[in-house]
């Protein structure tokens, strides 16, 4: 080869074609973000369409859900159901006036007024006012012998128990005791009790003291008397009232 002689080198022909790789996957992503889109779609409808108070109710079950933080095998925190129709700790239950009843059979500690039913209440009817943010509890009847003002030893124990598991919740919840008179005028001569109202009374005081000793603090308790007015069964009712911040 002469020194002169000009390199030849090889022609690289280029394509102006568009490759474009794909495997038998690749589309699957579009699937994944289209179900997302649907869940959430689904979950606005649900929740606009739910009353201001009820919607207060998922938030929380939400964010107490989220938070939840795994303690051991089976135990956890945050956790919450909400009051409604299909919730099996509850009998009865109307969605037109917001009532629900029924009785409890958990022995979880509440988080919040809504969520009483995962508490410690196990053998008390309720009712619950979702307008007011009530819940009344309601002692069996007979739980106090004629004319006295002391329940029977075996109520007092568990509604002691009761109370004394409401301790961490006092400053949250407005207390009242109501008592519930004979369902027969109380003889006159007695010198202390001189009717029924004052029969009533005595009785929602009595269990008042019974909670204070316990250890609930005594600034959201109150005491009233039914006398006639409500229930003369020789029982006792409690009302729980959220108070809200």
């Amino acid at each position: 080869m002469q020194d002169n002689e000009k390199l030849r080198y090889h022609r690289v022909e280029r394509s102006d074609d568009d490759y474009h790789l794909e495997d038998e996957t690749s589309h699957l992503w579009a699937v994944s973000y289209a179900d997302f889109l649907m869940v959430l779609l689904s979950f606005f409808i649900l929740f606009f369409s739910v009353d201001n108070q009820d919607k207060n109710s998922i938030i929380r079950s939400i964010l107490e859900t989220t938070s939840t933080k795994e303690k051991g095998k089976g135990s956890y925190e945050g956790s919450s159901k909400v009051l409604g129709p299909d919730n099996p700790y509850i009998s009865n239950y109307s969605q037109g006036n917001k009532r629900y009843t029924g009785s409890y059979n958990s022995n979880r500690k509440m988080a919040s007024l809504s969520d009483l039913q995962n508490t410690i209440f196990k053998k008390y009817q309720y009712e619950y006012i979702d307008k007011q943010k009530k819940l009344i509890l309601r002692l069996p009847d007979d739980v106090y012998k004629k004319g006295s003002i002391n329940l029977n030893e075996k109520v007092k124990e568990q509604l002691s128990s009761t109370l004394s598991k409401l301790i961490p919740f006092s400053e949250q919840l407005k207390i009242t005791f109501v008592g519930h008179t004979d369902s027969v005028p109380i003889v006159k001569n007695r010198k202390v009790i001189v009717d029924n109202y004052d029969l009533s009374v005595l009785r929602a005081t009595r269990v008042l003291q019974l909670a204070i000793k316990q250890g609930l603090s005594p600034n959201n308790l109150l005491a009233k008397g039914a006398a006639e007015n409500e229930r003369n069964s020789r029982s006792l009712s409690i009302e729980i009232v959220e108070i809200l911040n």
